[in-house]
C-alpha cells in the first residue's frame, strides 16, 4: 500500500508540473483570460470649435451674405453602455451632450452685422465591435 502512495503522489506532482508548465505558453494563457466588455462607461471632453461658411457661388456674386467663420469651444460628457454577446460581438450605444460658447459675426455690405452662434451638440450613436481580447 506504500508504494501505491508514491505513485499517486508522483501522478499529482506530475499533473500539477503539467498545469503550471501549460499556463506558461503565451496561447494557452490569453486562452485561460478572457474579458467580458458588457456594461457601462462614460467621460468627459473639451473641444474646440472653428468653421468656415461659405456660401453658394450664385449668391456671393450678387452679393449675399458675407462668410463668416465661428470658433469657440465645448465642453461635455458621454455616457454608453455595450453589450458582448457569446460569439465575441459587440453592441453598443453612446450619448453626448456638449454645452458650447462658439460664434462668429461679419458685417454685410449694407451695414448690417451677421451673427452665427453655436450653443450645444449632442449625438446618439451606435456601434459594433469584434471582441478579440483585452
Amino acid at each position: 500500500m506504500e508504494g501505491n502512495k508514491k505513485v499517486k503522489l508522483k501522478t499529482k506532482t506530475l499533473l500539477s508540473a503539467a498545469i503550471a508548465a501549460t499556463s506558461m505558453i503565451p496561447g494557452m494563457a490569453a486562452a485561460q483570460d478572457t474579458y467580458n466588455w458588457t456594461g457601462w462607461s462614460g467621460g468627459i471632453s473639451l473641444s474646440s470649435i472653428s468653421g468656415d461658411g461659405a456660401q453658394a457661388p450664385a449668391i456671393a456674386t450678387l452679393g449675399g451674405i458675407p462668410d463668416q467663420s465661428p470658433d469657440g469651444f465645448a465642453l461635455g460628457g458621454q455616457i454608453a453602455y455595450d453589450n458582448q454577446f457569446s460569439n465575441n460581438m459587440v453592441l453598443g450605444v453612446v450619448a453626448d451632450v456638449s454645452f458650447a460658447n462658439a460664434d462668429g459675426s461679419v458685417a454685410d455690405g449694407n451695414f448690417l452685422r451677421q451673427t452665427s452662434e453655436i450653443n450645444s451638440l449632442g449625438g446618439l450613436k451606435a456601434r459594433i465591435g469584434y471582441a478579440s481580447g483585452k
